[in-house]
Order: C-alpha cells, then sequence, then structure tokens
C-alpha cells in the first residue's frame, strides 16, 4: 500500500485481519511478549531531530483521512440506496435517505452534497430545508436553522414536526414567546407532540 493514503491503508489491513480471523489462520503477535524473545532492533543516536508539525498544518490532513474512513464504514448502508437512485436518478426519497446517513454521522459536507442534487430535481422539497436545517442545529448555528426550518415550513405549513424545529432553535436563542407560539402551533396539528417533547415542553414552561 506504498503510497496510498493511510485511510486505505488501514482499511486493507482491516479487511485482511477479518478475512483471515474468519479462515481461522490469523495469528496475532503481541510485540511486548515477542520483545522477551527477539529485543527490539536499536540504531545510533541520530544526529537530528524531528520537528512536531503545527497543529494547523496537520489538523486538516487528519480531518481529511478520519472523513475517508468514515465515509468507507458508511459504503454498507449507503449502498441499498445507491442501487435504487442507479436504477432511477430521480428517486428523491432514497437520495434524502443518503444525505440522512452522513448527516447523522457528521458528514456534513457530503450531506449538503446531497441535499443539493435533490434540489435540483425537487426544488421545494421541505424535507431537505427540515433536514439541513438540523444540521444547523446540530452545529449549535440556529439563525441558520430557523432561516431553514422557515422555508420547510413555508412548504409544508401543517408540518407539527417542524415547527417544533423552529420552537426549539428560538428557545436556544433566547426567543422564549416565539418558541412558546410555534408549539402551539405544533400542538394544534399534532396533539401527540405533548407527548413526543414532553421533557422539551417542560423546559419551556419555566
Amino acid at each position: 500500500m506504498m503510497g496510498q493514503s493511510f485511510s486505505e491503508a488501514w482499511a486493507e489491513g482491516a479487511r485482511k485481519y477479518h478475512k483471515y480471523l474468519k479462515a481461522g489462520k490469523l495469528n496475532v503477535v503481541v510485540l511486548n511478549k515477542a520483545w522477551n524473545s527477539f529485543k527490539p532492533v536499536t540504531l545510533r543516536p541520530a544526529a537530528y531531530t524531528v520537528e512536531i508539525p503545527e497543529k494547523q498544518r496537520v489538523e486538516p490532513l487528519v480531518q481529511r483521512e478520519t472523513t475517508m474512513l468514515l465515509k468507507k464504514s458508511l459504503d454498507r448502508l449507503v449502498k441499498p440506496y445507491r442501487a435504487l437512485i442507479s436504477m432511477n436518478p430521480g428517486d428523491v426519497k432514497s437520495r434524502l435517505q443518503v444525505a440522512i446517513i452522513y448527516a447523522k454521522y457528521g458528514l456534513y459536507e457530503a450531506a449538503n452534497s446531497e441535499f443539493d442534487s435533490i434540489l435540483e430535481i425537487d426544488a421545494d422539497n421541505s424535507a431537505v430545508y427540515n433536514n439541513r436545517g438540523n444540521i444547523y442545529f446540530t452545529q449549535g448555528d440556529y439563525e441558520r436553522a430557523i432561516e431553514d426550518y422557515g422555508y420547510a415550513e413555508k412548504l409544508s405549513s401543517n408540518d407539527a414536526g417542524i415547527k417544533m424545529n423552529i420552537s426549539m432553535a428560538n428557545y436556544q436563542l433566547g426567543y422564549l414567546q416565539l418558541a412558546t407560539n410555534k408549539y402551539e402551533e405544533a400542538n394544534i396539528i399534532d396533539d401527540a407532540v405533548k407527548t413526543k417533547y414532553s421533557g422539551y415542553i417542560k423546559l419551556l414552561s419555566k
């Protein structure tokens, strides 16, 4: 795997580990125990020292590799939906599920890319704006969350879940009256809101 990325080498090592473990051909060598019989090779002290790179240089590289690993691990989850999309590129529901999976595991850039693809097919898809609002909410950007939730609400005015999302985002910003108003609107649409959001409602009523 020389010349390949760390994530690709790691994934290949993991694949072979499980392959030979399943076949009963895996032999694990514990280094600390091996060193009791085979002493580590030592070299002459080097005439130079290696400088530790600055965090701002390393962090983007680590994040890139972490994202690649996570995407690979999610392949099995998105694969069925990708298959449906390949048969029907206009399958908005499958595209939305892919985006939701990426968002759930923190791959927000990949999720937003999927959302953009959906909007090219269905520009007035309220679920896209609602789920994009969820991403901003998770990131603590409540104002942008409200903006997307608001657009979703215009497209699906009778969706109690969207109204509750707007309520909770306003609560996070300290706009208690707005949060209460949206909760009451949601409750009129769906009386199950009281049970589903009981913990939040207790906070709202304090």
